[in-house]
Formats: C-alpha cells, sequence, structure tokens
C-alpha cells in the first residue's frame, strides 16, 4: 500500500477491513458482524465492547481511523444530506395528525417526487420551469409551497406563519426541523401546503378546460357566418345595460363588466369588478348578469335593458320558469329582486357589439376588488369605452 512505516501500515489494513463493512453488506462478512456487533444501527455508530472478538477490537479502531479522515462532500450544494436530520424528519411526518394523503403528500415533498415544474424539467419532461402562478421564479417544490407570492395571503392569514422571513430555508425539509425547532404548528404548516398544492392543480386543471372551451368556440365560430353586430342605444326614457365577464386562471379570479348607456348612446356609469374565479366559464357569465342587474338597482335605475353576449344566460333570464343550471341559482336571485324593477327586455347581441363591457371585465385584472364610476369617466377609461363600434 505503499507505507513504509509499520503502525501506519498496520493502521491501513484495519481501516480497509471497516471499509468492507460499509461498502459490502451483501457479504456473509458482514451479515455475521452486524448480527452481533451492530445490529440495530450502521457501523458509524457501533461501540466496542469488552466482550468484543479481537477482530472486532481491530475493525473499530480501522473505523476510528476512517472517521478522522472521513469529509462531507458538498459538491455543488444542491443535494446536501443529513440522516440524523432526515431521520428526525420523517419522524415528525409520519406522527403528523393530518390525514394520510397529507402525510403522504409532505413526505413526497420532502423528497422532490411531487411534479413541479421544476422536477419535470430535470427530467426532462418541460423545456422550462418557470411557475405558471407566478410568471417569475422557477417553480420549485419550495417555491410551490411556500415562497410563490401567489401565495402570500394565504401564508400572511395563517396563525404563527405571517412573517415566513423568520423561517428562511432552502427545501421542505430545512422548513419542516425549522417549524418543530421554533415550536410551531408543524400539522397546520402541512394541511396548508397540501391545500395550496391542491389549488394550484385545480387551477391548471381550470385554465386547460377554458383553454379547450374557448378552442371550439373560436372553431365555431370560424365555421359560421359572420356578421358585424351593431350596438344600438336604449328608447327614450330608458338605459341599457351590458355586462359580460373574462377569466384570469394565472390569478384565480374572474372579472365582471357592466356599463349603462342613456338613450343618447352616452355612458353614464361603468362597473369593473374582481371576484373569485368559478369552475366555468359561463358561470362568470351569469355572475357578470347578476351584477349588473344589482348595479341598477344600486344606481336606483328602475327601467332598463339587460344585454349580454352569451345566449344561453340570456334566455335563462328570459325563461319564466326556474333555471337548473350550474349558475341557475345566480339569475333566479337576481331575477327575484327585479320585483322593485321594470326591465322591460333581456337581449342577446354578438361580441363584437358588446366591446366596452367585454373590455370593462378584462380591466378587472388591474382592479383590486371594485371600480365604480358614475357620469365623470377618467381619461384612462376612455380607450375601453370608445372602443364600442356602436
Amino acid at each position: 500500500m505503499g507505507f513504509k512505516d509499520l503502525a501506519n501500515f498496520n493502521d491501513a489494513l484495519l481501516a480497509k477491513q471497516a471499509w468492507r463493512l460499509l461498502h459490502n453488506k451483501d457479504s456473509l462478512f458482514y451479515r455475521v458482524f452486524k448480527m452481533k456487533f451492530f445490529p440495530n444501527c450502521s457501523i458509524w455508530e457501533a461501540q466496542d465492547s469488552s466482550s468484543g472478538s479481537h477482530a472486532w477490537h481491530s475493525i473499530i479502531k480501522g473505523r476510528d481511523v476512517l472517521l478522522k479522515g472521513a469529509r462531507w462532500r458538498v459538491g455543488c450544494g444542491e443535494d446536501i444530506s443529513n440522516p440524523q436530520q432526515q431521520n428526525e424528519v420523517w419522524k415528525l411526518i409520519w406522527g403528523l395528525n393530518v390525514p394520510n394523503k397529507v402525510r403522504n403528500f409532505m413526505w413526497r415533498a420532502c423528497k422532490e417526487s411531487i411534479p413541479t415544474m421544476h422536477n419535470l424539467l430535470k427530467r426532462k419532461i418541460l423545456n422550462e420551469d418557470r411557475c405558471e402562478q407566478c410568471g417569475v421564479e422557477s417553480e420549485t417544490t419550495a417555491h410551490a409551497l411556500w415562497n410563490c407570492s401567489t401565495s402570500d395571503e394565504i401564508w400572511e392569514s395563517t396563525p404563527g406563519f405571517k412573517d415566513r422571513s423568520q423561517l428562511g430555508a432552502s427545501s421542505i425539509m430545512d422548513l419542516i426541523n425549522l417549524t418543530h425547532e421554533k415550536r410551531k404548528n408543524v400539522d397546520l404548516l402541512a394541511m396548508v401546503m397540501w391545500t395550496i398544492w391542491h389549488r394550484r392543480n385545480q387551477l391548471r386543471a381550470l385554465a386547460t378546460y377554458q383553454q379547450s372551451q374557448q378552442s371550439l368556440i373560436n372553431h365555431a365560430a370560424v365555421l359560421r357566418p359572420q356578421h358585424h353586430a351593431q350596438w344600438r342605444p336604449p328608447p327614450a326614457n330608458c338605459v341599457k345595460l351590458n355586462f359580460d365577464g373574462a377569466v384570469f386562471p394565472e390569478l384565480g379570479k374572474a372579472g365582471l363588466g357592466v356599463v349603462v348607456h342613456n338613450c343618447q348612446g352616452n355612458a353614464i356609469a361603468t362597473l369593473s369588478e374582481q371576484a373569485p374565479l368559478p369552475f366555468s366559464p359561463i358561470i362568470v357569465e351569469a355572475m357578470a348578469a347578476a351584477r349588473a342587474i344589482t348595479f341598477a338597482q344600486e344606481l336606483g335605475i328602475t327601467e332598463f335593458m339587460l344585454e349580454g353576449d352569451l345566449e344561453a344566460v340570456i334566455n335563462s333570464l328570459r325563461s319564466a320558469e326556474a333555471s337548473l343550471t350550474t349558475y341557475g341559482h345566480l339569475l333566479e336571485s337576481a331575477k327575484s329582486t327585479l320585483v322593485t324593477s321594470n326591465c322591460i327586455a333581456f337581449s342577446h347581441i354578438r361580441r363584437s357589439g358588446n366591446r366596452v363591457a367585454h373590455n370593462l371585465a378584462k380591466h378587472a385584472k388591474h382592479v383590486r376588488g371594485l371600480s365604480v364610476w358614475v357620469e365623470n369617466i377618467p381619461p384612462n377609461l376612455y380607450d375601453v369605452l370608445f372602443a364600442d363600434p356602436g
């Protein structure tokens, strides 16, 4: 072995035997010594014994030589493991007072085996790993469950986790360990993370569904003859409310737009409002119709026309029978308030004639909550209002 010093030569031989116990775990040599001298631990934690054989004393001495020369290989620093810390975290996870599916999810998150964009990129399934929620950062497991800005409101409303800077961690395993060390609620941490991941998947599924629906709508629009729709003002002594909805899957929000025109065709009031995103775009349209009726009552308008570009919603409003659709309850509730008003007509118009309401619904993406303007329309909405071809 290149040693001229007999003492060092002897230590090297003993270390070689300890090395065999570390790396040849299928050998008879390993199984015999494991069963007799360290049945419940590894060779690193094994203790010398006065009743042990001379061979065992020698192997322990060789093991100590290896310990003196052992180093923790860090490499690039992306994947550094601490067996003792890992064992403690596994015990924490499997001892959580949460449903089994949440325990299993947290275990997978710690093992980096949930299908984040970054993990899919590493497996060469995707070409990029940018987070679809915030559109800025790489979607690692820690980002998806902890650092993403779209989850700020959730964490800020979670007791004990309002200030996430106190728990700066590069991995979910480190985060669980720090949460436990600071005596915070690990059960709550796990449940919120599972909820965030579940919401993320629901939004992705909804976006796919909406894209498919929109593709069908676009395809149908190409097949049928195109007719330019001309918006027309209401009759004298009456106003017309046009409504429309928009969806923002990346925000988990929907937009509602309403514009009120008088008989001269002038816009006298507008509304842009954000709302929680439902599971279907047609429900957003129904929400916009119901909001238009409520808006008319808030403005004190008693005689009006209601116009939208989704025929199914307009037909439901016209019908005297109760709607049994997924959005029927919204329309029935709104119609029940019309006893104090006089809605003289529910009319359908193509999207090209409903541009103002459509643009107001899209404008809701940049609105926090609700934006209403009456008579004095702000200059920044002029482009939106004058986009209507009528």
